[in-house]
């Protein structure tokens, strides 16, 4: 993970830990043993140049497992009512927190555009949750994807 990747999946980990019921990872774990868990699986980018002056704009996508519980430990149906409950909660919290900054206090270095999920049987470190993968797209500062520093610079 580059620094850019880090400080957003600590800020995604972030919003869904202020649900107290979800355990989140900016960092995936090995395993999971506590449920349920929001994990920051990957990110990847889009950089273009748009428009006759060549105003510059970049997006980043991170792809984010939401495990809700167990497969077979619970009936299907309860898991999945689980799941439904629990993506509805994690969605609210992603529009309610959508600008992302490096720390609290700061200006935004992203704000989320679009958030996409998949209710899904989902196998993680060898063991089949129901749960949900999220895609948040985000809308992110040129400055911060172009450079090789902590905030990057301007482009040319």
């Amino acid at each position: 993970m580059n620094e850019l990747d880090d400080v957003l999946a600590r800020r995604l980990a972030a919003i869904f830990a202020l649900d107290l019921e979800i355990y989140a990872h900016a960092n995936p774990p090995e395993s999971v043993d506590d449920l349920p868990a929001a994990l920051v699986m990957e990110f990847s980018g889009d950089m273009s140049k748009a428009g006759y002056r060549g105003l510059h704009e970049a997006t980043m996508t991170a792809r984010v497992l939401l495990l809700a519980a167990l497969r077979g430990r619970e009936g299907l149906p309860i898991a999945m009512g689980r799941t439904r409950a629990l993506v509805g909660r994690a969605v609210s919290l992603l529009w309610t927190h959508d600008e992302l900054a490096a720390t609290t206090g700061d200006d935004p270095i992203a704000e989320i555009t679009q958030v996409q999920w998949r209710e899904a049987k989902i196998e993680y470190a060898g063991v089949d949750f129901s749960g949900a993968e999220i895609t948040v797209q985000m809308r992110v500062d040129w400055q911060m994807v172009y450079g090789s520093g902590p905030v990057g610079t301007a482009p040319p």
